[in-house]
């Protein structure tokens, strides 16, 4: 067993240092968009799903009941309706401004206000492309959609909700408490072999 101690001991600090390495990527709260009442009220060729959905990625800082903006969002990644598109892709002419509210238990989103644009260089979005996403408010989530000079228009409305993701284990913490654990097996078995040699 002596022999195989200093590799046990290797492999959960390499474990250990793999869990300190990811932990900083794991600091935020991940909130899924469902779409319901979902009506094309313009339908357009420009709309090459049906779907709509996303996520926003908010700071762990933010706690049940707390309230965000712009520099809060870590992340964010949403489809409308084929137009599939991230925070870089949005206008740089115009300042992201997002207001929202994460519900008492933590679990939805309670109030949001976001409208955003799309850059002009964004295919199928030589117009205009454009929406807002609103929760708790009196009028619903929309995006928009010009192309070709004006020519082609599409509109899609529904009412958005957002439900926070599931945290998942992440690997490197059950190889941590795999490697931790076959460490102090060796050194059970070193310490009794001690005591049965005095």
């Amino acid at each position: 067993m002596k022999k195989y101690l200093p590799a046990l001991l290797i492999s959960a600090v390499m474990a250990v240092t793999m869990t300190w390495g990811t932990s900083g990527i794991a600091n935020a709260a991940v909130f899924n968009l469902t779409a319901t009442n979902v009506s094309f009220d313009i339908p357009s060729p420009l709309f090459t799903s049906s779907q709509i959905g996303g996520f926003f990625q908010i700071s762990d800082s933010v706690g049940a009941g707390g309230s965000f903006g712009s520099s809060l969002v870590q992340n964010f990644a949403f489809n409308m309706a084929g137009y599939n598109f991230t925070r870089s892709d949005l206008d740089p002419v115009f300042p992201i401004d997002i207001n929202g509210r994460i519900s008492s238990d933590g679990q939805t989103i309670d109030f949001l206000s976001f409208g955003y644009s799309l850059r002009p260089d964004f295919p199928n979005c030589d117009f205009v492309c454009a929406g807002t996403l609103n929760v708790a408010q009196s009028s619903n989530s929309n995006f928009i959609a010009v192309a070709n000079g004006g020519d082609d228009i599409g509109l899609v409305t529904f009412d958005a909700n957002f439900r926070r993701a599931a945290a998942a284990v992440p690997e490197p913490f059950t190889l941590s408490i795999f490697g931790a654990g076959i460490v102090g097996v060796g050194l059970s078995a070193r310490k009794r072999r001690r005591k049965a040699n005095a």
